[in-house]
């Protein structure tokens, strides 16, 4: 094997091996390594690009919407994060203005995602320079960079592998010679996957209204007796890539169509517990509090806010259901997030919302997928 071969696989299983900590320890709720990984990131980040990006969680624990910052060099922000989705990007992207960091990171706000590579549907925000189709990086981009550094400054590519080396272990030469014969479980879980493609290929080509899109949407319901993690994980980054509300003309029929599209598949979705399982209900509970941070802060209709607070519920009940307390603690967390987002000193029109979700969460060891007890001025508006 040439060198140049040999020491880009070796950076390439490092950076494998990183990625592939993060899922595993994620999967079973040990969150640290995701503050850890902020600070590989930043040195790794600083390397690659030459930024002076420093940890801004460091003077200032939860440091808004950004974990990552350079003011005096590259003036960019960075948000690092395991996995991204379209309400993240705009959430950050709202934390961002509110916050008003553009006046200090001028050059705008990236992200940088130790976490699988997604279809992201474009955003574009002029006003702090954000484009997704660039500002998005995730680890493999990064190989690319560094394969670029061996050819053209073997100084910094030897600090970069250096530098992986010391924090992760030796990556063992595995023999991939001989793979396992396909079984036919198998080979109808990757037919079925073949088959939600074409339909998110039709579903893509079908006007913009969800009136006519929800019936090609409804055909994933086809699948759900030969449901596992496998399939789950496709029809959820299908509905990743389409669940935007904010420019829905039917935002509250889009939302129950997706909610029960959710609901459905992720009692098989869960498989037993396993790292992909876990990370789909992490989805299911992304989109659960994205639905209602849309349906709270924007959309102004708690219709559509509840069944975002249903779908994190669900989540909450299979996880203690099925003991995988990762998810039990993740519900809490994103309520966590979701509450800290509604506490905006610049916005007074939000009391009927914290009121809502506090009521909801509270709700979460209540038997039953049922509407809590609300006071009669909420029930009226949900």
């Amino acid at each position: 094997m040439a060198k140049v071969d040999d020491e880009l696989r070796q950076v390439r299983g490092y950076l494998t091996f990183w990625t592939s900590g993060i899922k595993i320890a994620n999967a079973t709720g040990l969150y640290d390594i995701n503050k850890v990984s902020e600070g590989i990131a930043q040195q790794v980040l600083n390397m690659i690009y030459g930024y002076q990006l420093k940890d801004l969680n460091r003077p200032k624990i939860n440091f808004p919407g950004i974990d990552l910052g350079d003011q005096e060099h590259s003036m960019l922000a960075f948000q690092v994060t395991s996995a991204i989705n379209w309400g993240k990007i705009n959430q950050t992207i709202d934390t961002f203005k509110s916050y008003q960091l553009y006046g200090s990171y001028t050059h705008g706000l990236k992200f940088f995602v130790l976490g699988d590579r997604k279809r992201i549907r474009p955003v574009v925000d002029d006003d702090i320079n954000f484009n997704s189709a660039r500002d998005i990086i995730f680890v493999e981009d990064l190989m690319e960079e560094i394969s670029d550094l061996y050819y053209n400054d073997q100084s910094r590519f030897q600090s970069v592998k250096t530098f992986l080396a010391r924090e992760f272990p030796a990556i063992s030469n595995e023999d991939d010679s001989v793979a396992p014969r396909p079984t036919l479980p198998s080979i109808r879980t990757d037919l079925i996957i073949l088959e939600i493609d074409r339909i998110w290929y039709h579903f893509n080509h079908v006007g913009n209204d969800w009136h006519d899109k929800s019936p090609i949407f409804k055909k994933l319901t086809r699948f759900l007796d030969h449901s596992n993690e496998h399939v789950a994980d496709r029809v959820f980054a299908f509905i990743e890539e389409i669940y935007d509300l904010r420019n829905e003309k039917n935002a509250e029929s889009k939302a129950s169509d997706i909610k029960s599209m959710l609901l459905d598949f992720l009692p098989k979705g869960l498989g037993n517990g396993n790292p992909m399982g876990v990370e789909n209900g992490r989805t299911c509970c992304h989109i659960g509090h994205d639905f209602a941070y849309d349906g709270l802060i924007h959309l102004n209709d708690l219709r559509v806010a509840t069944h975002g607070l249903w779908i994190m519920k669900y989540v909450y009940r299979l996880g203690k259901r099925n003991g995988i307390e990762a998810l039990v603690d993740y519900v809490h967390a994103e309520y966590d997030h979701l509450q800290m987002q509604l506490d905006r000193p610049e916005r007074n029109d939000l009391g009927n919302a914290q009121q809502l979700t506090s009521i909801f969460r509270t709700d979460l060891d209540a038997p039953g997928m049922f509407l809590p007890k609300l006071p009669t001025e909420l029930m009226i508006l949900v």
